[in-house]
């Protein structure tokens, strides 16, 4: 019985070898986790961030930039058959891969697959299926967006009845805002409530109606759009006229009689944020409002729009120069990303910088 021990503790050795041992030159080996050993000089040319997130099991694969070793290691991943690990855990079990990785492998030993949104947004549901079909069984994947994670679980119209559902919700939104326009007084708490009574009737967020709340105030200086109830107050003109500086009068207009219900609507810097990424969809034409007349009006006026918005109080400072910095860092990860709204709301962002800047150095003075 001693001798038979002996001899499947040599075999079991033997396979942990060949499972762990690929490393280079054999010669000074460092175990990670079970099964993962990498060189010496392997481990000394790569970071204390790679090699702690191999001892985790974790391994990446990207297009360019991956380290020689983590690819190594990640080719050996895929190539790690579960029948080999004798119930033990495979030496790495997630993977974080992008677009291309996907095609040519199989992970029966990886229980975990993240698809990174950079290169996920752009797959298709057929490459989206491809990458599902990579993982085992019992296996997660993980998406870093919503709108991805649908895509991938619902099909190719997931996307086309979200969006009809949300070009929907704005409208629903705007008939409540312009129901409140004519009132001869003003109860900025009893609107409110009444716009998140619809949010949760609708099953939508508070975020995205306050969001809509302001397109809509936004859109009162332009072509009403079609279709709207009757009896509604009509605060828009028949068509899109006048200069930037008329159209910002009329929304200046607006927001003093609105301003008391979108700043109750929007005190978290969070939905601030949210709201001018509306802005933008707006004056891009974007969905929502891809069939929205006149919305470019506020692209070429938007450092003016969100200056009207910030003197009344209704987008702080640090929530304009938050979302500045974050679509700014989203447009290097992206070289398609739409720009314009960022680049012509730049002044306002750098007048803003400047202006804290300066109020910190006098502090210190």
């Amino acid at each position: 019985g001693r001798g038979d021990a002996e001899k499947r503790k040599k075999k079991d050795d033997e396979d942990e070898a060949m499972l762990g041992d690929d490393a280079e030159g054999q010669i000074g080996l460092i175990t990670l986790r079970p099964m993962l050993k990498v060189g010496v000089a392997e481990a000394l040319d790569s970071d204390v961030d790679t090699l702690v997130m191999l001892s985790k099991g974790i391994a990446y694969a990207c297009g360019s930039g991956t380290d020689p070793m983590v690819k190594r290691l990640y080719n050996q991943a895929l190539l790690t058959v579960p029948d080999s690990l004798k119930g033990r855990a495979p030496p790495l079990n997630v993977l974080v891969v992008d677009y291309s990785s996907i095609y040519g492998t199989d992970c029966p030993a990886v229980d975990t697959l993240l698809l990174q949104e950079d290169l996920g947004r752009l797959l298709a549901w057929e490459d989206l299926q491809q990458f599902l079909g990579r993982l085992r069984r019992d296996g997660t994947a993980i998406f870093y967006s919503a709108r991805t994670l649908r895509r991938a679980a619902l099909g190719p119209g997931a996307e086309a009845v979200a969006d009809k559902e949300q070009t929907e919700y704005a409208r629903e939104v705007e008939v409540a805002m312009l129901g409140f326009q004519d009132k001869p007084s003003r109860d900025a708490n009893a609107e409110v409530a009444a716009l998140v009574k619809l949010a949760e009737t609708k099953g939508r967020s508070s975020t995205e109606t306050a969001g809509f709340a302001v397109t809509a105030v936004l859109s009162f200086t332009l072509p009403p759009p079609p279709g709207l109830p009757k009896g509604l107050a009509s605060p828009h003109p028949a068509e899109v006229t006048g200069t930037d500086k008329e159209v910002l009068a009329a929304l200046g207009k607006h927001l003093k009689t609105n301003a008391g219900l979108l700043e109750t609507l929007l005190k978290k810097r969070t939905d601030q944020v949210k709201t001018i990424e509306k802005i933008e969809a707006l004056a891009l034409s974007a969905s929502p409002f891809v069939n929205r007349t006149g919305g470019v009006r506020f692209l070429g006026a938007a450092a003016q729009t969100l200056k009207l918005l910030y003197d009344a109080d209704v987008l702080s400072e640090e929530a304009v120069v938050a979302w500045g910095q974050a679509k700014g860092a989203a447009a290097k990860l992206d070289p398609d990303l739409d720009v314009r709204f960022l680049e012509k709301a730049k002044p306002f962002i750098t007048w803003l910088e400047e202006d804290s800047e300066s109020e910190e150095g006098s502090d210190e003075e």
